[in-house]
């Protein structure tokens, strides 16, 4: 079994690797999802002060909607959603994985959201309530009165309407984690594989942030919490000038290349970041 698991690590280790290489492959992803774990602990590496839980990942963001255009679920999204265990925020992460990856508009909305100090109900969870309101088609009042109550009242509505979602008669049963729950309604009713309904899986999302409201650290809730914008790249430029005064810089490799040495993905990432200078 032992030996079973070295070479299936081996082979994430090279294809990873080979995968960053090979065009037309979006390796961002992959290293995505590979830090994930890890992204609270890369961010108290740089800043004592942090100490988070991830909540969720690819949160849809609220932007200005040009008149006559219909809302939906596109536009910018959040990498990964951390809150605070003691600190009054959350932190909106952008994983970068090559200078050529920022954007500049991308990085003029996060200096906005850093120096307006938005907070996650006008950011996060009115985006998130809006896309669920219209993909299951639930009432939930005026978004002026939104707030931690309203993702709960989101999700009861929801929930109560599973056995009327086709296909009828496979209904996921109460558990004790919301985002089991709602893993479990995607997979039942097939919106993971259907087009038409993508917008539905949302309702993970949903289920992650309740379990953190219903959690250990979610007794101060989220919808007033100021965001706080990091940019999390492989290493950390020596000029941050084009990143403004407000938003934070994080960085991966490092971390590996000190805390997480022996692990499969210090080495991923030292077959990706490692030393090539040949001048």
């Amino acid at each position: 079994m032992h030996e079973q698991a070295g070479h299936f690590m081996e082979q994430i280790e090279r294809w990873a690797v080979n995968d960053y290489f090979t065009p037309n492959i979006k390796a961002e992803v992959i290293l995505d999802t590979l830090l994930t774990p890890y992204i609270p602990r890369i961010l108290k590496s740089r800043y004592d002060d942090i100490d988070a839980v991830l909540l969720a990942k690819e949160m849809s963001m609220i932007e200005a909607q040009k008149d006559g255009e219909p809302e939906n679920d596109l536009g910018p999204k959040v990498d990964y959603v951390l809150a605070d265990k003691t600190q009054n925020c959350v932190y909106l992460v952008e994983l970068k994985t090559t200078d050529s990856s920022i954007d500049a508009g991308q990085l003029a909305l996060y200096a906005s959201l850093a120096e307006q100090t938005r907070d996650f109900g006008d950011v996060l969870g009115k985006r998130l309530l809006a896309i669920l309101a219209k993909s299951f088609h639930i009432r939930l009042g005026d978004p002026e009165g939104w707030g931690d109550a309203t993702l709960e009242e989101a999700w009861e509505k929801i929930w109560d309407k599973r056995s009327r979602y086709d296909p009828k008669g496979k209904d996921p049963k109460e558990s004790a984690s919301y985002g089991k729950m709602a893993m479990d309604l995607i997979k039942a009713k097939g919106w993971a594989w259907r087009s038409d309904l993508r917008s539905r899986k949302y309702v993970y999302t949903l289920g992650q942030i309740l379990d953190h409201l219903h959690g250990e650290y979610g007794g101060a809730g989220l919808w007033g919490r100021q965001v706080k914008p990091i940019y999390l790249l492989p290493r950390l430029p020596k000029d941050r000038s084009s990143f403004g005064k407000d938003i934070l810089l994080s960085a991966f490799v490092p971390y590996f290349e000190t805390e997480q040495t022996d692990t499969p993905l210090a080495a991923i990432l030292n077959g990706i970041y490692g030393a090539a200078d040949l001048t």
